[in-house]
């Protein structure tokens, strides 16, 4: 009853498949249909939009690239009838990849070279660069791996002359690949990590940023890292949204590699229902054979754990015959190894032994010394440009400080010689200053003495100018000898209000005897007091300003300021030297 239930999944798990693939591509020819009707009564923009749309279509549906090609065809015709090089441009970098994506590397390789000279004329690098980056991979699949290592030199020395970073990740996406292929794992990780630096801080990433996280969590998978390999998953899985929202492209390889990410890490832990059902998601999500051997690989691991041989080993030669066809002979050895430790199990040892010494032989024709040389030659050139920029940032540091320190020294200057003419105004005011306070004291004490103004020789109590002499003596005596400036409420009003007279009398008697204002005159005392106060004694400016009778220091320092040009403070300071 258990193998009918079985059997009864299977059957409906490939009819929904074959369902879902039907749909899928009725849906297809119904909106190529629909485009190809529309785009004959549209222009301009609009028509190229519709073009575009039909090319994504057709790039992810169509597998016959004969067909591909003729939409496109008709796509760059549209964009150079409308002189439009950047859409020509970007058409040319989809037809490499999709000559890629259908295994037509050969096709790319021999495309390339036409493309990357249109966009190098037209100097449309964003393209360029992408274009160069297909190009070079397409020579790596293609098993060329010498010319892959000699391009990638190429477009190193090129991207770094134009401080391009998407070329130099592109040379070092390479580098990384051919180590992987070669065997040397640590320098491989080290590149893919290079790569995913320079691209993140890229404002216009590219997918070698996604194809970047694929290899590295191989890497670090291979080596049983699990947790680290998990946490790659979060920043791939956002690259690949990334791409595909800039780029308006769907990326179903990506996302079928990271549901197989997913399933290796369950096998990895043991977790083997998880596992098969990533694998299961990751064959929902993207048909592609080089995907498909993957996942058989993986799930005929899962079902060895199982100890299901039979079905396992059927999944392994189904792998095999996959990776053999495109001569991926390091995957096809651990394809092997695989099936020699099921056969071992079942005790087969002739076909265990027979499969062991082809792996030895395999193993032996994977090492090649001469692209080791070659990669090592073209990682030491990184090293030491690396090692010269260092320097040239060193020495530009050394310079910006050299410039700082003479910047500093001549500002330094410029602050003592302002300071020292400072110094030289301060105390030449301090000296006017001086002889100011001297000619008030002199005027003051002449004042004192004074017992009459102007009308001496006049007797009659009565007269105006007598009572007008005496009121002159009564202020002078409340301010000088009572010192009532000090006070610091003192008004005009309070001075009439005390003296008994009346406002009008009390201003053209000021104005005779003091020949200036009320405030002018008070103002004039306070000040003179607080010239003495900052000579001969440690009192703050607060209570220099309370003593002197302003009310608040602010007042106190914009009258000083006003009459003396200096601030009280650099009065104290300049009368001290």
């Amino acid at each position: 009853m258990k193998n009918n239930n079985l059997v009864s999944g299977s059957i409906i798990f490939i009819f929904l498949m074959f369902s879902s693939a039907t749909l899928a591509q009725v849906a297809y020819h119904h909106e190529k249909d629909s485009l190809l009707r529309v785009i004959s009564s549209l222009t301009g923009g609009e028509r190229l939009n519709a073009y575009y749309q039909l090319m994504l279509s057709v790039y992810h549906n169509e597998e016959n690239m004969d067909s591909v090609q003729v939409y496109f065809n008709d796509y760059i015709q549209e964009a150079q009838s409308q002189n439009n090089l950047k859409e020509e441009g970007m058409l040319y970098v989809n037809l490499l990849a999709a000559y890629c994506n259908r295994e037509q590397m050969k096709d790319a390789i021999q495309q390339a070279p036409h493309i990357l000279k249109f966009l190098e004329k037209n100097e449309l690098w964003e393209y360029y660069y992408q274009a160069y980056a297909i190009f070079l991979e397409a020579c790596f699949f293609d098993k060329q791996y010498q010319k892959t290592i000699d391009k990638a030199k190429e477009l190193y020395q090129l991207a770094k002359k134009q401080g391009n970073d998407n070329g130099i990740s592109a040379a070092f996406y390479s580098m990384a690949l051919v180590y992987h292929k070669t065997g040397r794992v640590r320098e491989a990780g080290e590149y893919f990590r290079k790569c995913i630096e320079i691209q993140q801080k890229t404002d216009d990433k590219t997918s070698l940023l996604t194809q970047s996280y694929y290899y590295l969590f191989e890497i670090v998978s291979a080596e049983k890292r699990s947790d680290e390999a998990l946490q790659l998953i979060p920043d791939w899985k956002k690259a690949i949204k990334d791409y595909e929202t800039r780029k308006k492209l769907e990326n179903p390889i990506a996302w079928g590699q990271v549901y197989a990410a997913y399933a290796q890490i369950y096998f990895d832990k043991n977790q083997l229902f998880e596992a098969e059902a990533y694998c299961d998601s990751s064959l929902m999500i993207c048909s592609d054979p080089s995907n498909s051997a993957n996942i058989s690989f993986l799930k005929a691991l899962i079902l060895t754990s199982k100890k299901e041989y039979p079905r396992a080993l059927k999944l392994l030669d189904e792998a095999y015959e996959t990776f053999s066809a495109y001569n991926e002979w390091d995957v096809t050895v651990e394809i092997m190894r695989a099936k020699m430790e099921i056969l071992l199990r079942g005790e087969d040892n002739k076909e265990a032994l027979s499969l062991f010494e082809t792996i030895l032989a395999r193993k032996d024709s994977l090492s090649n010394q001469e692209f080791h040389a070659q990669l090592d030659e073209l990682r030491t050139q990184y090293e030491v440009d690396t090692h010269i920029a260092e320097k040239e940032k060193a020495r530009s540091y050394m310079y910006f400080a050299f410039a700082g320190c003479i910047l500093l020294i001549i500002t330094l200057g410029m602050w003592i010689y302002y300071n020292h003419q400072i110094t030289k105004k301060n105390k030449a005011l301090v000296k006017q200053i001086k002889e100011i306070q001297t000619q008030q004291t002199k005027d003051e004490i002449e004042l004192l003495n004074k017992t009459a103004f102007e009308t001496e020789d006049v007797d009659d109590e009565l007269c105006p100018e007598k009572r007008k002499d005496q009121l002159c003596i009564a202020i002078r005596d409340m301010l000088h000898k009572e010192k009532a400036y000090r006070e610091q409420t003192i008004t005009r009003d309070n001075i009439v209000e005390r003296l008994g007279t009346n406002k009008e009398l009390f201003i053209d008697a000021f104005q005779y005897c003091f020949g200036m204002s009320f405030s002018e005159y008070v103002n004039s005392l306070r000040l003179k007091d607080s010239i003495t106060l900052l000579e001969e004694s440690d009192l703050s400016i607060e209570e220099i300003s309370e003593k002197a009778g302003f009310g608040t220091v602010r007042t106190f320092q914009r009258q000083f300021q006003a009459k003396y040009n200096m601030s009280p403070k650099e009065y104290r300071k300049a009368a001290m030297k």
